[in-house]
């Protein structure tokens, strides 16, 4: 009797993210992060939507799909956490990180955002 590997859709959608972060990496302003359950890569971009048509020729050359791309621009809480190092407000306050000291020439960065689905 023989076994069949099944791979189920969220190890495809897992996988599918990597291979997505992997095609971007060296186009961002820093490391692509991964969510592989939302199945979004998130990538820091300098040069705003400059960077998008390269990002689909990649992944369309990498046969992978997107469901969505979109740019986002730094929110204000964005601003204040790579300011101060700390969200604006602790979920628990017994939990709040010591208050690091503002680094003004650290910049929050925009975003691309990328929905990647599976096959």
């Amino acid at each position: 009797m023989g076994a069949a590997a099944v791979r189920t859709l969220g190890e495809q959608l897992a996988d599918r993210c990597r291979r997505a972060a992997e095609q971007v990496a060296d186009l961002g302003s820093g490391p692509p992060q991964v969510d592989p359950q939302a199945g979004e890569v998130t990538v820091p971009i300098a040069d705003g939507v400059a960077f998008l048509p390269e990002v689909v020729r990649r992944l369309d050359a990498a046969g992978l799909g997107l469901s969505d791309l979109a740019v986002r621009r730094p929110t204000l809480d964005d601003v204040f956490l790579t300011l101060t190092g700390h969200a604006t407000q602790p979920p628990d306050p017994s939990e709040a990180p010591a208050t690091g000291q503002p680094t003004p020439e650290r910049q929050p960065a925009t975003k691309c955002f990328l929905g990647v689905h599976a096959a």
